[in-house]
């Protein structure tokens, strides 16, 4: 914000697993004084910077879900904007608007995420959830398909009918698209939930500041007090977090990132790491 130049997207690709760990066993062979000097690293040495030619905000990015295509969705100011790679060369490949019933309503998406290898969820500052086939370009290709309580600040796949979506005002809830009606042209009524989670404590803090993640049931959200929740997405209850003395501790400040790792250790194959003001810690539940 402020800035005289359009934003612009970093993009770097990791290295293969293999090759990483063999960086990893020969950084560890090295003296200490010799990996200050070379740290080590799991990215190639090829990057690519991308600049927008509208002058937007980006918010929020998703990969797709099909490892044949190296596409990107980026949520802006202005609508859902496609990253593409084509002959080793990154471009911005489109963008998708959204059009409001209501004229002065917002067509800024705050989220993205892929419902599958083609169906977007978008959603939008004005609390709404629409569908988008990528494949497609126009409103032929977009549905709205959820009216969230409040501005909407993540929206994840649960699986392929049910979404999570997290707003202001302490409001998340949980829709299944098999149950919602065709959209009525001539209300604006707020979609009926699936699920509620009435212990979400967020309120007032733009939630794009603070991590979330998802993975199978389980849903994990920062909070503008400082803390991290975890709910059981089929009955919305929260998951007590921690052990022992560190039950509902905080973090200092507000987590950056939250991401649930698939592992061999843990409670049911998962972890949970936290990116808040002290760095990356591992929390139980």
């Amino acid at each position: 914000m402020g800035g005289s130049q359009p934003a612009c997207v970093h993009l770097t690709k990791l290295i293969d697993p293999e090759e990483c760990a063999a960086r990893y066993q020969s950084y560890r062979r090295t003296q200490s004084h010799e990996r200050d000097d070379d740290p080590l690293s799991y990215t190639s040495d090829v990057s690519t910077v991308i600049r927008s030619q509208i002058n937007a905000t980006f918010w929020a990015s998703s990969a797709r879900p099909d490892p044949t295509i190296s596409d990107f969705a980026m949520a802006t100011t202005y609508g859902t904007v496609i990253v593409a790679e084509s002959q080793s060369s990154w471009s911005f490949d489109r963008i998708q608007t959204f059009k409001n019933e209501d004229f002065d309503a917002s067509s800024e998406v705050l989220a993205v995420d892929w419902l599958d290898t083609n169906i977007l969820l978008n959603g939008c500052r004005d609390g709404t959830v629409r569908l988008w086939d990528a494949r497609t370009c126009g409103p032929s290709g977009t549905s709205w398909r959820v009216k969230h309580q409040s501005c909407i600040n993540h929206v994840r796949r649960l699986d392929a009918n049910r979404l999570v979506v997290a707003g202001l005002e302490r409001r998340m809830a949980t829709y299944d698209l098999r149950y919602i009606r065709p959209k009525d042209e001539f209300t604006n009524a707020v979609t009926r939930p699936y699920v509620e989670f009435p212990g979400y404590r967020n309120k007032e803090l733009n939630g794009i500041a603070v991590g979330f993640d998802v993975c199978g049931d389980l849903v994990a959200g920062g909070t503008d007090e400082g803390g991290l929740q975890l709910f059981d997405g089929m009955s919305g209850r929260e998951v007590m977090v921690g052990v022992g003395r560190d039950i509902r501790k905080k973090l200092g400040g507000p987590a950056r990132c939250l991401r649930f790792v698939e592992t061999d250790e843990g409670r049911d194959g998962k972890k949970m790491f936290v990116a808040g003001v002290r760095g990356v810690e591992e929390w139980a539940w």
